[in-house]
């Protein structure tokens, strides 16, 4: 995945696996 937010990637990264959020594909 190529995350534009590159610093928040991690975060949102781990959040994925619990609950995938619209931010993680934005």
């Amino acid at each position: 995945m190529a995350c534009p937010s590159g610093r928040l990637h991690g975060l949102h990264r781990a959040g994925n696996i619990a609950a995938p959020q619209p931010l993680n594909l934005a």
